[in-house]
Formats: C-alpha cells, sequence, structure tokens
C-alpha cells in the first residue's frame, strides 16, 4: 500500500504571559521530583526563601511585561537538571534596597 509523504514543521509559540516569580522550573516543567516526603518540605523553602527576594524580581522582571515560553525544553524532551542563575541588574538592586530600607523605617 503506497502512504502518502507527509512533513512536519513546528512553529514556536507566540503566546506571552506575565512574570511567575514563585516557578518551580524544575518540578513543574520537567517533573524532576525530589520524592514524595521531601518535595512538599523543598517546595516550602523555595516558596519562603522567594519571598524576602521578590523586590528584586518584580525590578528585573516587572509586572507588565510579556514573557514567553522560548528557550525551555520541548515537552518530551530529556531535560537536564540545572542549577537557576539569578541575573544581575541595577533597576532589580535598586528595587530591592529600597523595599528593604523602606521596610526597615517602617518597622521599629
Amino acid at each position: 500500500r503506497p502512504w502518502c509523504g507527509t512533513t512536519f514543521a513546528w512553529k514556536a509559540s507566540g503566546l506571552c504571559h506575565k512574570p511567575l516569580y514563585f516557578e518551580d522550573v524544575h518540578l513543574e516543567r520537567y517533573g524532576h521530583s525530589h520524592g514524595p516526603y521531601i518535595q512538599p518540605i523543598i517546595s516550602g523553602a523555595h516558596f519562603f526563601l522567594s519571598v524576602p527576594i521578590l523586590p528584586y524580581k518584580m525590578g528585573l522582571y516587572p509586572p507588565n511585561e510579556c514573557m514567553y515560553t522560548l528557550g525551555y525544553y520541548r515537552p518530551g524532551s530529556c531535560a537536564p537538571y540545572l542549577l537557576d542563575p539569578l541575573p544581575i541588574s541595577i533597576r532589580a538592586a535598586l528595587a530591592q534596597g529600597g523595599v528593604a530600607t523602606g521596610v526597615a523605617y517602617l518597622l521599629p
């Protein structure tokens, strides 16, 4: 039986969303888990350690900025476990310093 030749071309999505400040990329996108007993502790620590640097993250990626999912591994691909670097930004450092100074003056 003769089969018709087919070609498939993948096109990157143009979908954008607002910044996800508390996203755990390795767990939520790639499924890298530390097991059913340790993972809730690690996820809680990730959240509570992200709260103090939230002004830095908001200075780095403003809330009104569109973020694209381009650059992540595709679904089904083998994704290695990598450490996420925190980019250095003057605007983000000024935002973090301003909030820290404001909280220091607000709370006696």
